[in-house]
């Protein structure tokens, strides 16, 4: 901007030389160099709305979502479908996160050649979860000389999801058998066994395949013979809670750490081929929904759809969770939640008072004096530390 003043002075110094030299030396030159300095201005203003109406803008994700605390990269699309180029441009973006309306201000200086499309690439890095809106909030666009300057009209706003990092943890969670029964009607979808009630896959016979396990119906209609493999029965099942909330100020960090603490314990469940299901209040229904976890293309879209809208207000959310009946038949549940209050927790293993719970919390309850090492303080810079309290669980019968 200082630049383009500057420009302008000397212009306006060199109009004013060329008027004084026009009425002291009369010739053709000095006119023409005179009507040529008074024309050029009005050809950069035409020229500038020549452009201004050939360049269509737009803010650009190349991905579906990102991941919390990593550079994200955003495009920046410029295409100018006019044969005048554009020698300089100025960008004013802001990213704006949902979660505490925190603003992120991106200036960028850049040229557009004539007939091309020009593509910028951003790199922005989320320090929250959930949603942040990316909005194009100035494109101004100057003359050859930098006299004028033109806004071309403002594109929609995107928005970018931003999901948990997550952390790899270098050990097992032990997660509990059932209380009541060891048997388990849940089988594996990655694993044979030898469970007779539950047929994991049917394939072609080998050398060596048991008779009883010939598929004889299936092979009579057929010129192969088809063998039954039997399914794995699964006695771990895990459930976890995701207390999903508006917050302010400080408390949208612990809300954050909540969220990674879930992601990273869904991690681990899923290398150790451990079923389980996610829980939490959708914002949209205002009903408590879940989805099965069986690798992390479904995690990644449960949190896709966990975190697509912004978090409700604060809800009781043990009146719903009261009445999910799966949740009654799931070995262990992991509550995650930025919140801690005891009332609420001793409601949790009254509703289910046999299950296996552990309360996550984000919030420091130490003052409290409670002593019970199934309620679990996460801090966001030790996570994998703080958790490894789960691979140490009593895993059998209580």
């Amino acid at each position: 901007m200082i630049h383009t003043i500057w420009m302008k002075i000397a212009y306006f110094i060199i109009l004013i030389i060329s008027a004084l030299f026009s009425v002291l030396y009369l010739g053709e030159f000095s006119v023409l160099l005179l009507c040529i300095l008074i024309i050029i201005p009005v050809f950069l203003r035409i020229s500038l709305l020549y452009i201004k109406y050939n360049l269509i803008v737009s803010v650009k994700t190349p991905v579906t979502y990102y991941h919390r605390n990593k550079p994200q990269s955003l495009q920046l699309v410029v295409k100018n479908k006019g044969i005048l180029p554009v020698s300089k441009a100025m960008a004013f973006i802001t990213c704006m996160s949902i979660a505490d309306n925190e603003r992120i201000p991106i200036v960028i200086n850049f040229s557009v050649p004539a007939r091309n499309v020009t593509i910028i690439d951003l790199m922005v890095t989320a320090a929250h979860c959930g949603l942040t809106e990316v909005k194009l909030k100035d494109l101004v666009i100057y003359d050859y000389i930098r006299l004028f300057s033109r806004k071309i009209p403002k594109s929609s706003p995107t928005e970018i999801l931003t999901l948990p990092s997550g952390e790899e943890l270098p050990y097992k969670i032990n997660v509990p058998c059932s209380i009541t029964d060891e048997e388990s009607n849940v089988y594996s979808k990655l694993r044979e066994g030898d469970d007779p009630s539950e047929i994991y896959r049917i394939r072609e016979y080998r050398v060596g395949d048991m008779q009883k396990r010939i598929h004889w119906k299936l092979s009579s209609r057929t010129d192969t013979i088809w063998v039954k493999e039997y399914s794995f029965p699964i006695k771990q099942r895990a459930a976890i809670i995701i207390d999903y909330f508006s917050q302010e100020g400080e408390y949208v960090d612990l809300m954050d750490t909540a969220l990674e603490a879930a992601y990273t314990i869904s991690m681990a469940f899923i290398k150790q081929e451990i079923p389980f299901n996610i829980y939490w209040m959708s914002s949209t229904s205002g009903k408590l929904v879940w989805n099965e976890i069986h690798s992390m293309t479904d995690l990644n879209n449960c949190f896709t759809m966990l975190l697509s809208h912004p978090p409700i207000q604060p809800y009781d959310l043990l009146s719903h969770i009261s009445d999910m009946h799966t949740l009654y038949a799931t070995n262990a549940i992991y509550y995650c939640t930025p919140r801690f209050n005891t009332h609420d927790i001793d409601m949790i293993h009254t509703i289910f008072s046999q299950n296996h719970i552990y309360i996550l919390t984000s919030s420091d309850y130490s003052k409290q004096n409670i002593q019970n090492e199934k309620i679990i303080f996460i801090r966001e810079s030790n996570i994998s530390k703080d958790l490894e309290i789960l691979s140490s669980m009593e895993v059998n019968r209580e």
